[in-house]
C-alpha cells in the first residue's frame, strides 16, 4: 500500500494559529472557524512546503498584524495574506512604514467622517428644523397678510331687509351693524349704509391704511358720490324742479366726507339700481 503524502498546513487565523504536519491535525482548528475573536471573515490557512516555511510565514504575518489593531481584524483571503507575507519578507522595514502610513491615513479619514456625521443633524433634528421653518414661514405669511390687511382695507356692505339691520363686514375680520329706524325706506337705508361705510374707511385711513375698498354699495349710492353730486352742487343741492333734494341732510355730509378721502377709496357695487336715492 502506498504511503499517504502529508502536507504541512499553516493557520494564520483560526481557533489556533500554528503549523500542523497535515490537514488531519489542522482541520479541528480551521473547520467552521471565523477566525480569532474580533476578526472578520473566515479562517486563513493554506498548505506550505515545510513546517519551517509555514512558521516563517506565520511569524511574518503576525508581525504585520502587530503594526496596528486594524490589521488584526482586516478581512482577507489566503492569497492576499501571502502577498503581505512576501512584502514583509522582501523589505520588512519599508513595508511596515508604508503600512503604518496607510493605516494612519485611514484613521484620519474615519475621524473626519465621524466628525462630519456628528455635525450633521439627525433625522429627528432635521424634521424638527423643517417643521420649525414651516411654522415660521406660515407665521410670516400670516404677518404679511395682516400687514397687507392693515395697509389695504376692504369692507363688504350688506343692506338689511325685512326690518333687519344692515351689516358692514371687514374682510380681514369684524362686523359693524348699521341700525335703521323702523319704517325707513330702502333709498334712505342705502344712503345710511354708504355713509357708515365711508366713516369706517375714514377711520381706517387715519389708523394708517393706504387704501380702502368698499364693496356691495347700491349703484345709486355710487352714482350719487361719483357723478350726480357735482351737478347738485351747481344747482345748490336742488332738483331740476327747484325743490330741495330728499335726504339732503344725509347726502351733503356723505358727499363731503367722500370728497375728502376719495383719492384713497374705491367703490364697488352689488345691487343693480339706477334710481335716485330719494
Amino acid at each position: 500500500m502506498a504511503k499517504s503524502k502529508k502536507n504541512p498546513i499553516v493557520i494564520l487565523r483560526g481557533k489556533k494559529c500554528s503549523v500542523f504536519p497535515s490537514d488531519k491535525e489542522a482541520r479541528p482548528y480551521y473547520s467552521g472557524s471565523k477566525g480569532v475573536k474580533g476578526t472578520k471573515g473566515c479562517a486563513i490557512f493554506y498548505k506550505c512546503r515545510t513546517v519551517e516555511a509555514g512558521m516563517r510565514d506565520l511569524n511574518l504575518f503576525q508581525k504585520w498584524e502587530s503594526i496596528a489593531p486594524e490589521f488584526k481584524v482586516r478581512n482577507m483571503t489566503a492569497p492576499e495574506a501571502k502577498v503581505i507575507i512576501a512584502a514583509m519578507d522582501a523589505n520588512p522595514e519599508q513595508f511596515m512604514a508604508d503600512q503604518l502610513a496607510l493605516v494612519e491615513a485611514e484613521r484620519k479619514t474615519a475621524l473626519e467622517k465621524e466628525e462630519e456625521q456628528r455635525n450633521q443633524p439627525s433625522l429627528v433634528e432635521s424634521l424638527r428644523a423643517s417643521s420649525k421653518r414651516a411654522r415660521e414661514r406660515e407665521w410670516e405669511k400670516i404677518q404679511e397678510k395682516n400687514e397687507l390687511n392693515k395697509k389695504h382695507v376692504k369692507f363688504d356692505c350688506d343692506l338689511g331687509s325685512g326690518g333687519k339691520s344692515s351689516q358692514i363686514k371687514k374682510v380681514s375680520g369684524g362686523v359693524t351693524q348699521v341700525e335703521h329706524e323702523i319704517g325707513t325706506k330702502a333709498p334712505q337705508k342705502r344712503l345710511e349704509l354708504g355713509y357708515a361705510a365711508l366713516k369706517l374707511a375714514d377711520d381706517a385711513l387715519k389708523q394708517g391704511a393706504d387704501t380702502v375698498e368698499i364693496l356691495g354699495l347700491d349703484v345709486s349710492v355710487v352714482n350719487t358720490l361719483t357723478a350726480w353730486a357735482s351737478k347738485w352742487k351747481l344747482q345748490d343741492w336742488k332738483a331740476s324742479s327747484g325743490k330741495p333734494l330728499a335726504n339732503i341732510e344725509l347726502v351733503k355730509p356723505m358727499v363731503a366726507l367722500y370728497d375728502a378721502i376719495k383719492v384713497k377709496v374705491s367703490l364697488g357695487k352689488r345691487e343693480e339700481s339706477e334710481s335716485l336715492p330719494f
